[in-house]
């Protein structure tokens, strides 16, 4: 097996970044939501900005994946760091979007 890269992945950085700016807008929209309409607007932004967040952290944590499996398979396999990148950024969007749900309860309604 040739040497892995030593370089972290740009992909799997970003997705972590993405993941958890996402998070922490979510959070953050469950914290303002409140009875008056004027939280309640503040709420649904940031429940629409942060699900938007975190819809490209998944995407670019897929494509920092794709790109390391591929990596892989021609024998130059990726950094350390870039799995724990990719793994951390993984288990960030899972749990962010398990706990703010799209539908249902805890979702972007007050």
């Amino acid at each position: 097996m040739a040497r892995a890269d030593s370089r972290p992945s740009f992909g799997a950085a970003a997705g972590l970044l993405l993941a958890g700016a996402g998070s922490a807008v979510l959070a953050l929209g469950r914290l303002t939501v409140t009875a008056d309409g004027a939280a309640e607007a503040v709420g649904t932004t940031a429940w629409l900005l942060g699900w938007t967040l975190l819809t490209w952290a998944a995407v670019a944590t897929a494509v920092a994946a794709a790109t390391s499996a591929r990596h892989l398979l021609a024998r130059r396999g990726p950094s350390a760091l870039t799995w724990v990148l990719l793994v951390a950024a993984t288990a960030l969007v899972v749990a962010t979007a398990v706990a703010s749900p799209l539908v249902g309860t805890g979702a972007g309604s007050a």
